[in-house]
């Protein structure tokens, strides 16, 4: 009987402590109201108090274009900023996780898209004349509470997963090697929530961190060989570990608020729009749910600072294409000894302050 008193208490503890990072959806109450050159959404009976003990920011996210005098023309600009994820804890009774959302030009609109599971404002523009400079900017204001999860919590065994009906999560077609025999290793000595921990630790132990490589996130045979690498290959290592283990995973974009103006204390000498911007993950556990993971955490993974804020799934705080000849691509960045530039003068600062 003590034996099953305690599943049950753990069980009821686990899901108690997983609410704070399950995704909930309302239906919208909100009003459009413009306001000269800004047009700013409000929330109607929208309130900053919550169930949750959290912090309060202000974001403001500025980016910056320059059409080039000569060369190619530029026929289409078009850019995204994300807005904040729905999180438990949010009492705004929206879909999105902000409230107070203003923007400028007033010629964006706020969308969502569905199948990517994305809210942001959109910009699409063909006012492109040379040599001019041209600014976007989005705000909002945004409630974030620190998040444990205590491991010891939940009961999940490797079994469960192939007795229940597991979620959409990132799959890979190819695991490195040694990755697979890692996770072969821990998984035979671990629960999975244990392995979990075990993966960061080794990514921790392991890569090093530099912001400054060339090799994008999804080159984890650079990542590995070089054993150096920065948030989004440490996420995309964590992914490969889980994958091979057979534990669902899905990859975070969002916020780390950590420099106040967006400039100084970051990452702006290796590339303008780094700083303040971070990948983690999110696994998943039968009869718990998703919960959320810092894949160079150690041993304290399952602890995610109030700082960290989920966006959208589908870009990092903020995407641009532009079109030529009626091509579409990304604007590139050009590796200058360490440092990346853009040929069309690209930055975005993401800055904030604590209400």
């Amino acid at each position: 009987m003590r034996k099953i008193f305690r599943a049950l208490v753990l069980a009821f503890l686990s899901a108690l402590t997983m609410s704070q990072s399950l995704n909930l959806y309302a239906e919208p109450r909100q009003r459009i109201v413009s306001d000269g050159p800004v047009r700013v959404e409000k929330i109607a009976g929208s309130s900053q108090q919550s169930a949750v003990e959290a912090k309060v920011y202000r974001v403001r996210m500025k980016t910056r274009f320059i059409v080039p005098s000569s060369g190619v023309r530029i026929d289409q600009l078009r850019i995204w900023h994300a807005l904040p994820t729905k999180r438990a804890w949010d009492t705004t009774g929206t879909q999105v996780g902000g409230s107070e959302i203003s923007w400028t030009p007033a010629t964006g609109q706020r969308q969502y898209e569905k199948s990517r599971d994305s809210h942001h404002i959109y910009w699409d523009t063909t006012e492109l004349s040379p040599g001019s400079t041209l600014s976007f900017e989005t705000q909002f204001t945004v409630s974030s509470p620190a998040r444990t999860f205590d491991p010891q919590s939940t009961l999940t065994a490797w079994r469960d997963y192939s007795a229940t009906t597991l979620p959409e999560y990132d799959k890979r077609q190819d695991i490195h090697g040694e990755l697979a025999e890692i996770a072969d290793r821990i998984r035979a000595a671990r629960m999975p929530a244990e392995a979990v921990l075990e993966f960061c630790k080794w990514v921790s132990a392991n890569i090093a961190y530099d912001a400054s490589v060339s090799y994008p996130s999804g080159d984890v045979a650079s990542a590995m060989r070089s054993r150096r690498g920065h948030c989004g290959h440490y996420a995309e290592i964590l992914t490969q570990l889980c994958n091979r283990a057979g534990i669902p995973i899905r990859q975070v974009f969002g916020l780390n608020l950590y420099a106040k103006d967006g400039v100084t204390g970051g990452l702006q000498h290796i590339r303008s729009d780094y700083t303040n911007v971070h990948a983690w993950a999110e696994v998943y556990f039968p009869n718990v749910g998703w919960v959320e993971v810092e894949p160079s955490g150690k041993d304290q993974a399952f602890a995610i600072p109030a700082r960290y804020i989920q966006n959208n799934k589908w870009f990092e705080n903020c995407a641009i294409w532009i079109s030529q000849n009626g091509q579409w691509k990304q604007p590139e960045w050009r590796d200058q000894g360490g440092s990346y530039v853009s040929p069309y003068g690209v930055e975005t600062i993401i800055s904030y302050a604590e209400q």
